[in-house]
């Protein structure tokens, strides 16, 4: 098992280092064994964390009615704007990919919260400018067990519904939280209204945090 040592430290060899656990799963044909494979797994890689991902709205509609270089000009000012929230709040940008942003987070607050200020500063931004060069972002947060690869990928459970609530289910300006999420962060700290939806054959109990501007 040459993942089960001390932590890779370059990001290379973590990559490398994870992959060959996952092949030494797939091929162990014992359940005990790769039961013990996964909980080793969990130890070097697992984090308890929140995960933020954000997708931005009009996609479709933009590209068809200017270029993709209009929508890739919003996403870069959505990037420029974004990022420097995440870092403030104590957040760490995982990657960046298409319109999509990926972040982890210490605590669900400190998701939440850089959620909340993201709306809000992209809203300042959009003051004034035509709508179709407006930025319309769109939020996910989870919270639980993720394996993390050198702050640059990350897997898990809460990572997939976060990226659900993101990328299909929240509209513009919604910032949507797992029931975890919330849960973590304290219930009754954020006013919110209690949604339940199904998507890809799971229900996604979830809340959309009412805010102000």
């Amino acid at each position: 098992m040459g993942y089960a040592g001390p932590m890779p430290t370059s990001s290379d060899s973590i990559k490398r280092s994870f992959d060959e656990a996952l092949r030494e799963y797939g091929a162990e044909e014992d359940q005990a064994a790769r039961e013990q494979l996964e909980i080793r797994l969990w130890e070097t890689y697992g984090q308890r964390c929140a995960v933020f991902i954000s997708d931005l709205s009009g996609f479709s509609r933009l590209t068809e009615q200017y270029s993709i270089v209009h929508f890739l000009a919003l996403i870069q000012r959505c990037r420029a704007l974004l990022v420097p929230v995440i870092e403030a709040a104590g957040g760490a940008l995982i990657k960046t990919t298409a319109d999509n942003v990926y972040a982890t987070f210490p605590t669900a607050e400190a998701a939440i919260e850089a959620s909340l200020e993201g709306q809000r500063v992209l809203a300042r931004d959009n003051a004034g400018r035509h709508p179709d060069w407006q930025i319309g972002l769109c939020v996910g947060v989870g919270y639980g067990e993720i394996l993390v690869l050198a702050n640059e990928d990350f897997f898990g459970h809460q990572l997939n519904l976060a990226f659900k609530l993101g990328e299909d289910i929240a509209a513009a300006g919604e910032v949507l939280v797992t029931a975890e999420a919330l849960e973590a962060a304290g219930a009754g700290r954020y006013p919110h209204e209690a949604r339940n939806v199904l998507c890809s054959g799971i229900s996604i109990a979830h809340a959309a945090l009412r805010y102000e501007l």
